[in-house]
């Protein structure tokens, strides 16, 4: 599915340029600098962060999942809500923004008419693979263990929180628990070995990241290199038959366009449905930037995903439980 430009009026594209225009200045430097260190990540998200909406950072509710790491539930305002989203943010495994996220969290507990859980999981490199995908998999049975029917369960993630949902669904598969209505993806990536023609195709046309950034994540965030090869570390290189309903959305300019283009047709040779929409001239995770036009019209294709998958999930049920 290629998605056309929807920041087509002058307003529209000029918001789009001036933030690819930020980015490439403020973002893309980073991974030039010698020594780079995690700190130094954070302190480029914490600059970023600032840009947004003091409201935006208002905490939710906390919840904390024993032996693992605190969450924070967002609700609907006015809204009685239909459905649970576990959402595993990005941050190159690295890296926290809350203020950032709790408003995504927000903004997509209203559109989805959901519950809205956002851990927060270990970072690296204090804490390396598998302590971060161990988290998020404990989220996931911690939001299961409180009655939540599957059929309104949904996951979804980001970036690294991207390539987490993907390998907390393998795992959850692996593990026999039952797997969500479904799952979407913003920018998520999949093979941390970054060996995707994209990387190459876009090295210049990404606004935030370089091919250089791949060696600073894997170094901090992997405990032995050869760990790049597996599968809840690249999903991609995993078994990927028996999942839910798949949505990925991914810029053409990225890095990792061909992340998601690659996984949605692996989960497709192995029987599985799978849809990639991908958008022109925007940076990793625009959806965050809910000033772009393309940021809301993402928000609602989510919403169509969600609500068809889930309806038709729901009504399915109710026609197979019906008396004769």
């Amino acid at each position: 599915m290629q998605q056309s430009d929807t920041g087509n009026s002058v307003w529209g594209w000029m918001k789009r340029k001036a933030f690819n225009w930020m980015l490439r200045k403020r973002a893309r430097p980073l991974w030039e600098r010698p020594n780079l260190t995690a700190a130094d990540m954070q302190h480029l998200v914490d600059q970023l962060s600032k840009r947004l909406p003091a409201r935006d950072a208002m905490p939710g509710r906390p919840e904390f999942i024993p032996q693992h790491c605190e969450g924070e539930w967002f609700e609907p305002v006015g809204i009685a809500p239909k459905r649970v989203l576990l959402y595993l943010h990005g941050g190159a495994w690295i890296t926290r923004a809350p203020r950032l996220y709790r408003g995504l969290a927000r903004r997509l507990a209203q559109q989805l008419e959901a519950r809205v859980f956002l851990p927060d999981y270990r970072l690296a490199p204090e804490f390396r693979f598998p302590l971060g995908s161990d988290d998020c998999l404990a989220a996931y049975k911690h939001v299961l263990a409180q009655g939540i029917s599957p059929l309104q369960f949904v996951i979804a993630g980001d970036s690294a929180g991207g390539n987490l949902t993907l390998a907390t669904l393998l795992r959850a598969r692996d593990e026999g628990l039952p797997m969500p209505a479904c799952a979407f993806t913003f920018s998520a990536a999949t093979d941390l070995a970054f060996t995707g023609d994209s990387v190459r195709m876009n090295a210049l046309k990404d606004v935030m990241f370089m091919p250089k950034a791949a060696a600073y994540i894997q170094e901090f965030y992997l405990t032995d290199p050869s760990q790049v090869n597996h599968p809840w570390v690249s999903p991609l290189y995993g078994e990927l038959h028996g999942l839910p309903p798949l949505l990925m959305q991914v810029s053409d300019s990225e890095l990792l366009l061909d992340d998601s283009r690659r996984f949605v047709e692996k989960v497709r040779a192995a029987g599985g449905s799978a849809e990639i929409s991908i958008w022109h001239d925007l940076p990793h995770v625009f959806q965050v930037a809910k000033f772009l036009n393309e940021s809301q019209a993402s928000m609602n294709q989510v919403e169509a995903f969600v609500r068809h998958i889930t309806t038709s999930a729901t009504s399915s049920k109710e026609t197979a439980t019906a008396p004769a």
